[in-house]
């Protein structure tokens, strides 16, 4: 044991010094400097203003010196691949019979659908909800900049919209493919996914404006405090409300399975209809939140 602890101690002497003035030397600085200007890149300028490219390199550096976010991130991965692991042994469809099988393939399409949205609601309980709140003390000096309070959070939502879409479009995806959904449902999923990830955005970022706390010690108290509970439990009813023209859907195809089917017309206006309304539904709950977080920072200034 003595031999072990002594050799763990020559070890960390011989390459400490070396490691640290490695990292503090002026290529490592090069690349996190390259990292933090992402949203200087041209292409960049077709999605966001001046202002809120800049605002999105300020968002990466905060993310970059935050080490917890990293390791929450990596968590979330974590929970995303047992996700994935736990559809496919779900996927038993090809032994059950056919009466069966249809129904526990609509189970599994609208499970997928459900649990992705949980997946994405938990990513934005960590990342999206505390934004306004990381800024800190320093939420003053960018309150001093030509940005009103609507423009700052409509440039939150812009910035933490794409990733986290992208990122749950990918997850419903895979698992639609674990499943091994029919095509057209796999597209359905990865449009479902973009708009469902809008009114969870958009009430991440709204309500944590209203909770929003600029006096904390460490970021991980944000995810935990009572703003982020209401977060949660608004996320869930809005997944559950999104969740409901989808299994009508999945309910009305399976009860026409084997009988007389719908014509196509009518197939094409029960699907829009219900686009209509997720569209509807996540927009509004967006501008919503969004709104009564704008009146909330505005009354804190006054």
């Amino acid at each position: 044991m003595l031999g072990v602890v002594s050799l763990s101690f020559v070890i960390f002497s011989s390459f400490y010094e070396h490691a640290y003035n490695k990292a503090q030397s002026s290529k490592s600085l090069g690349k996190m400097n390259s990292i933090l200007s992402l949203g200087s890149l041209p292409f960049m300028a077709l999605f966001y203003t001046q202002e809120e490219r800049a605002l999105l390199n300020k968002e990466i550096s905060i993310f970059l010196r935050d080490m917890t976010q990293s390791v929450q991130l990596m968590l979330l991965l974590a929970l995303c691949s047992v996700y994935l692991y736990n559809l496919r042994i779900l996927r038993v469809v090809d032994q059950l019979p056919e009466a069966v099988r249809i129904w526990w393939q609509g189970f599994l399409t609208i499970g997928n659908m459900g649990m992705g949205a949980f997946v994405i609601a938990a990513v934005c309980t960590r990342f999206v909800f505390p934004s306004i709140s990381l800024e800190g003390k320093a939420y003053w000096i960018l309150r001093s900049s030509p940005m009103g309070v609507s423009d700052l959070l409509k440039a939150k939502f812009k910035i933490w919209y794409f990733p986290v879409a992208f990122i749950g479009s990918i997850l419903l995806l895979s698992g639609s493919f674990a499943i091994q959904a029919e095509p057209h449902l796999v597209i359905i999923s990865a449009l479902i996914s973009w708009i469902v990830c809008y009114g969870i955005v958009g009430l991440g970022v709204g309500l944590g404006s209203v909770y929003a706390n600029f006096d904390w010690e460490h970021s991980s108290q944000l995810a935990a405090s009572f703003g982020s509970l209401v977060f949660m439990l608004s996320s869930t009813i809005l997944i559950a409300v999104n969740l409901i023209p989808i299994t009508l859907l999945m309910l009305i195809k399976n009860i026409q399975f084997g009988k007389l089917p719908l014509p196509t017309m009518h197939w094409y206006f029960i699907i829009g209809s219900c686009f209509i309304f997720l569209v509807y539904l996540n927009y509004a709950v967006a501008k919503w939140a969004m709104k009564i977080g704008e009146n909330s920072l505005l009354e804190r200034e006054n």
